[in-house]
């Protein structure tokens, strides 16, 4: 019992200090625990055999024999990449015993660790060699502060090979027990970030201090993407208190947080565990919408709205049927009482005159109905005013709706199944964008800068930068793989696929502005 306990406080202790901290004594059925592995062929096992143990009821071994390699030596590792770089204090007990009285033991076992992921390995201590058996015997050692660095793929293994004996045949068991893996912490991690006051463009974060607070206090960080910073990221901003107020966010759009404590120049805990929010709606100048972020369901988009009829199903996010990637909105209706109207976000440039909404749509069979239109309030259906009447067929085809200036400035797009055809309505790949369509220098607001050459190979240059706090480059299915922050006026994006993107610029004002670029 003492052994379970201390195998399930070592596993929370990982993850709250960030530091490679392990009691393993097999006490667990399931087999490898977390963290550990053994080869393909000729692996540890578990065994409860009364005898092998050294403590508890259970420990690891395995048997060596014979004369193939995969038989002769086997190894048992565990694997870690959450070291501070202090030195990792290292124990276990060991047991080596021939497998029948008429076997000898004779072999060795070699202790190592790597920082590498294993391809290199370091010894830890001094092989031992078996000649006789030995039955429950202390190992002890210490790797060194730095030897194990931070963040570096840390691997810890054990290896039992067989050797021929001077007389007799070598047959036996290597039976280890009660592994610990002691790691000192010194700068230790915040915990529980959330997120307060969020409005369009702003949100307050929050956290919990460690147990040791840290003298220098807190850096914090903060993206559009899921992948956390790197120990050496440079922080975008720092706090003395258990909170930060950021500023300058985008609209609509999910951050991830996180969090560190900074106990000096040179001694920071890792970056806190992913945190993240979402800002409020705001109007938009445009929007490239494919559904693909979203969860299937009875559900619209972030900062849409819709208005159901009797039928509560008849309008979803369907993972069936899309015009590009996996997701597309679906609407059915049997008839008018089963209506359903999808409200587009609000725009700011509705009543522009010079804009258009283009889509894809499709029905599953013979010819469908949709009404193109706005709303002057998202919750009276009888609000919608009909711009245009499109009638999908079976295939994917493109409809453009030219919206003209006499749409009330306040109004909101919305597409409506009127239930005059009870088919089943697909709709994918929407985008709202200036009348003429976006070409690869066009834009999708009053042109601010132009991008050059373009397409292009490696480098893109800006012919202006005035303002711009962010840049972010997209699929065209809305996916985003790069976010500068350091704006300059040429944009080196060598590390993209050649293909088309979408290059949005995004200003201390909170519009944007959208150009279609292509690498070669």
């Amino acid at each position: 019992m003492k052994k379970t306990l201390l195998s399930c406080f070592s596993l929370f202790t990982i993850a709250a200090n960030a530091q490679v901290l392990v009691s393993e004594g097999f006490e667990s059925t399931a087999f490898p625990s977390t963290g550990w592995s053994y080869p393909v062929v000729s692996p540890f096992s578990r065994t409860t055999t009364a005898g092998y143990p050294c403590t508890g009821t259970a420990a690891a071994w395995k048997k060596l024999n014979g004369t193939l390699a995969s038989t002769m030596t086997s190894y048992l590792m565990y694997s870690n990449t959450s070291s501070n770089g202090n030195d990792i204090a290292v124990s276990f007990n060991y047991s080596a015993k021939k497998s029948n009285s008429v076997y000898v033991t004779y072999g060795n076992m070699l202790v190592e660790y790597s920082v590498n992921g294993g391809n290199t390995w370091n010894t830890i201590g001094s092989q031992i060699n078996f000649t006789s058996e030995t039955n429950c015997t202390a190992f002890t050692a210490t790797i060194p502060a730095g030897a194990v660095p931070l963040d570096s793929d840390f691997r810890f293994r054990i290896t039992g090979t067989k050797t021929t004996p001077p007389s007799g045949t070598a047959d036996w068991y290597l039976i280890v027990d009660d592994i610990t893996l002691t790691q000192a912490a010194t700068c230790y991690m915040p915990s529980n970030i959330t997120a307060a006051a969020v409005t369009t463009n702003t949100a307050t974060i929050n956290w919990i201090a460690p147990s040791a607070t840290p003298a220098n206090g807190y850096e914090y960080y903060y993206s559009l993407y899921s992948t956390p910073p790197s120990s050496t990221a440079t922080s975008l901003g720092t706090s003395t208190t258990t909170s930060a107020d950021l500023s300058l966010l985008q609209p609509s759009s999910t951050y991830n947080v996180w969090v560190r404590s900074v106990c000096s120049s040179t001694d920071k805990s890792p970056w806190s565990a992913l945190s993240n929010f979402t800002t409020e709606c705001a109007p938009i100048a445009g929007i490239f919408e494919n559904f693909d972020s979203y969860a299937t369901g009875n559900i619209v988009p972030k900062c849409w709205s819709r208005i159901m009829g009797a039928q509560a199903g008849a309008q979803t996010i369907s993972n069936s049927n899309a015009a590009s990637g996996a997701r597309s909105i679906s609407m059915t209706s049997s008839s008018a009482a089963n209506f359903s109207i999808a409200i587009l976000p609000e725009f700011n440039n509705v009543a522009a005159g010079t804009n258009q909404l283009r889509m894809k749509a499709k029905v599953t069979t013979g010819t469908g109905s949709l009404d193109i239109g706005y709303v002057t309030n998202i919750a009276n259906a009888s609000s919608f005013v009909n711009i245009q009447t499109i009638t999908p067929d079976t295939n994917y085809t493109d409809y453009t709706v030219v919206v003209p200036a006499s749409v009330p400035s306040t109004a909101r797009l919305a597409i409506r199944n009127n239930g005059t055809t009870n088919r089943s309505h697909f709709i994918d790949d929407i985008y709202w964008e200036t009348a003429s369509g976006l070409s690869t220098n066009e834009i999708s607001s009053n042109p601010v800068f132009k991008v050059y050459p373009n397409p292009f190979t490696n480098v893109l240059n800006l012919t202006d930068t005035s303002h711009i706090r962010l840049i972010t480059i997209t699929t065209p299915s809305g996916q985003i793989v790069k976010e500068i922050r350091t704006i300059s006026k040429e944009i080196n994006l060598s590390d993209l696929n050649t293909g088309l993107y979408i290059f949005t610029a995004m200003y201390n004002n909170g519009k944007m502005q959208s150009i279609k670029i292509l690498k070669k």
